[in-house]
């Protein structure tokens, strides 16, 4: 398993939200109210879910920029050819 599908894995929403419904138990059950703990985790859930999506569209443009690069580049083979004029 490559460090992308550990990070993939990590950052998808179903294995958050099952990491925040556990701290949320644990929290309630040593005596915090769960209303409390609940908007704790749903404002720490959505800054993750904001951060992930700001590094995962950063990725996606610079591969696009990559690509649109490699595509406008000059073929050196065709500009080393002299034209023939008939």
């Amino acid at each position: 398993m490559s460090k992308i599908d550990i990070m993939r894995k990590l950052t998808s929403r179903k294995f958050l939200e099952a990491v925040f419904i556990q701290i949320v138990c644990l929290v309630t059950a040593f005596g915090m109210d769960a209303h409390l703990a609940q908007v704790i985790a749903s404002l720490v859930i959505m800054g993750v879910v904001a951060v992930a999506y700001i590094y995962t569209e950063g990725k996606v443009d610079a591969s696009r920029q990559a690509v649109e690069l490699i595509e406008t580049e000059p073929d050196p083979v065709s500009e080393d050819v002299e034209e023939v004029q008939p």
